[in-house]
């Protein structure tokens, strides 16, 4: 059987016949109670052959897989093997698709989302496939238990549009989003004075929404 970190299963156990008068008390253990939690032990009534309830099988978040033996004891044992799973990568998300190069206009930035809650010293590698356009850090942490992490995203001004990808990596897996950074647009366009005589002179100011890149 296979489970993520922080989730729970039921578990059973069946005797070859049936229990005595007063039931049978069937010890349990993990072999390795930091990963696999199970109760000291589980009640089969007289007269029956599995336990009317199933025990609580609990997990903790994990980095790699984990293979935990429960064995249960009652006249001799029997062992079954429980496999804990990490997380992987469930989603990367940004809070814009389009954005104007070197401006928060509008504010832009990312999110790892797992399918499960993370270990200790979980990370995320992140890269931009465009560097020149838009970077991220090269890595983030996802706090112990949490399913997700926030990230920023920062650009720069480009000369043309730049369609990208942010993209997140862990354990071979990778979950994208795409972001477009956009050249500036001029805004306005104004001259001072507005009115001039024959030898005068007047001073245009150009407006762009956001900042020129290098050789503008």
């Amino acid at each position: 059987s296979t489970l993520f970190g922080k989730s729970s299963a039921g578990g059973t156990v069946t005797l070859t016949g049936p229990a005595p008068a007063g039931g049978a008390s069937v010890g349990l253990s993990s072999g390795n109670l930091a990963i696999v939690k199970v109760p000291s032990s589980v009640n089969v009534a007289a007269g029956s052959r599995t336990n009317a309830t199933p025990f609580t099988i609990g997990t903790e978040p994990v980095n790699s897989v984990s293979p935990v033996a429960i064995t249960a004891s009652y006249n001799g044992n029997r062992h079954v093997t429980l496999t804990v799973q990490p997380p992987v990568l469930n989603s990367l998300t940004l809070t814009a698709s389009s954005v104007t190069g070197g401006t928060s206009q509008p504010p832009v930035s990312g999110r790892v989302n797992l399918n499960a809650p993370a270990p200790a010293g979980y990370t995320v590698a992140l890269r931009s496939t465009d560097a020149s356009a838009a970077t991220v850090p090269e890595n983030i942490s996802v706090p112990q238990n949490a399913t997700g992490q926030d990230f920023s995203v920062t650009t720069k001004p480009v000369a043309s549009r730049s369609d990208l990808n942010i993209v997140a990596a862990r354990g071979g897996l990778e979950r994208s989003a795409p972001l477009a950074v956009q050249p500036p647009t001029l805004t306005n366009f104004v001259f001072s004075p507005t009115r001039i005589s024959n030898a005068g002179s007047s001073t245009g100011t150009i407006t762009l929404s956001g900042p020129a890149p290098s050789n503008t």
